[in-house]
């Protein structure tokens, strides 16, 4: 059985460094039964809002391998739809409700961080 667990979250992004083409971002969250740090990369899209293209860290203690590439977004695995568009702000509350789709080393394989009306959420496939 397959379910999604939502977990009421605290985070803090701290724009790191400016490149000519990506920013560095660095990220520190928790809640209850989740704790995740690392950084993200992305690249401007506009002022104050930038597409993830990269993201390392640790989630629970699994390690973030990489971002799902929004081009992506919708795709189906063991029943369970994925939508996300990867956006990142630099203004609270610094996801939309699609938010960020990211792949974890081991079980579960996909974490989504993102925000509904301000408040932040970290979903996760269980059950396999």
């Amino acid at each position: 059985m397959k379910t999604s667990r939502l977990l009421l979250l605290v985070a803090v992004i701290v724009c790191a460094s400016a490149m000519s083409f990506a920013d560095t971002f660095y990220f520190n969250y928790s809640g209850s039964g989740v704790a995740a740090s690392g950084t993200i990369t992305a690249t401007l899209q506009s002022s104050g809002n930038y597409l993830v293209t990269g993201m390392t860290g640790v989630r629970n203690g699994a390690a973030i391998t990489s971002v799902m590439a929004a081009s992506n977004s919708g795709f189906v695995q063991n029943g369970v739809r994925w939508t996300f568009d990867n956006l990142l702000f630099t203004a609270p509350p610094r996801f939309t409700d699609g938010g960020i789709l990211f792949e974890l080393a081991g079980i579960p394989t996909f974490a989504n961080l993102y925000s509904i009306g301000g408040t932040l959420y970290d979903s996760i496939e269980t059950g396999y």
